[in-house]
């Protein structure tokens, strides 16, 4: 699905797959935002310190969306002027013209949520063990994380599959997988299935940050979700989640939850609520269009 004037950095028209969240996104503002054919709105996706080469184009109402990378280290400040608006994934800037919006899934997630009498898995992690994985690796396993990290550093391909066997051993009714990198695990629909059948879904932090594909595919799942503190976004307020300051506590809090059932529901719903009305393209699409309108 593409729509004219909605382009890439490159000035190439942007293809979208229908119910990912940018098409839910760029759907509502077609629907909701006065004169939306008025706008361009340009999609930008690199991670590093590149300009993009759109603020060199030539339009009176130039919309940038910055689409994910946590590691992005783009100066917004040095172009700003550039563009009558810029919305970003992870944006941590004050400037009036530059706003953060959710992340959204990665990819397409179609599921219907499932009621949790319905799921097969406990609690499941399914991700890139990174160095801040660890602990929550430990506390799965009741390994000390040094030998995890001395198995990481110098026999991973073994250590990670010792780890995703242990792990689902040792808790029986969970499941965990753990992956050498971003999307170099188990493949997107199998990865859907995973946490679609999930009552509690283990959201640690990325490389870097607390905000996670992760995060937003299990809430938009109705899985309950556990997770890193969540930075101060506009979104994030209320969330009905389990935010924790470690993992080998988180772990536990996440044990003492399946003894709750009643509790695990209201969460779940609550998840998907929550999504729908602050986390998801619609969501990010209003917000969009209050502050274009004020501009």
């Amino acid at each position: 699905m593409t729509f004219t004037n909605v382009i890439s950095n490159t000035g190439d028209e942007v293809s979208f797959e229908e119910h990912s969240y940018h098409y839910e996104l760029i759907k509502e503002l077609k629907l909701s935002l006065d004169d939306f054919e008025d706008y361009l709105f340009i999609f930008y996706g690199h991670n590093g310190i590149k300009k993009p080469i759109s603020r060199l184009f030539k339009h009176p109402k130039k919309v940038l969306i910055c689409e994910g990378g946590e590691n992005k280290m783009l100066d917004f400040e040095s172009i700003k002027d550039n563009y009558l608006a810029i919305f970003a994934h992870y944006a941590q800037t004050k400037n009036k013209v530059v706003y953060s919006i959710p992340l959204g899934p990665f990819g397409t997630v179609s599921n219907t949520p499932l009621g949790l009498s319905e799921r097969l898995y406990d609690i499941s992690f399914c991700g890139c063990l990174n160095n801040n994985r660890v602990e929550l690796a430990s506390a799965i396993t009741n390994i000390a994380s040094k030998w995890i990290t001395l198995g990481l550093q110098y026999a991973k391909s073994k250590t990670l599959k010792f780890l995703s066997y242990y792990g689902k051993t040792k808790r029986p009714g969970s499941f965990f997988h753990f992956n050498p990198d971003f999307n170099k695990g188990v493949d997107k629909d199998f990865f859907n299935y995973i946490v679609s059948h999930s009552k509690i879904s283990i959201c640690p932090k990325g490389w870097v940050n607390a905000e996670t594909f992760r995060f937003y595919e299990s809430m938009k799942l109705g899985c309950v979700v556990v997770c890193n503190k969540l930075p101060d976004r506009w979104y994030y307020k209320n969330a009905p989640v389990i935010q924790v300051d470690d993992w080998y506590g988180g772990y536990n809090k996440a044990l003492e939850l399946l003894k709750q059932p009643k509790e695990l529901e209201r969460l779940s719903k609550a998840a998907i609520q929550f999504y729908n009305k602050n986390l998801s393209g619609k969501a990010a699409a209003k917000y969009i269009i209050k502050k274009l309108n004020k501009l």
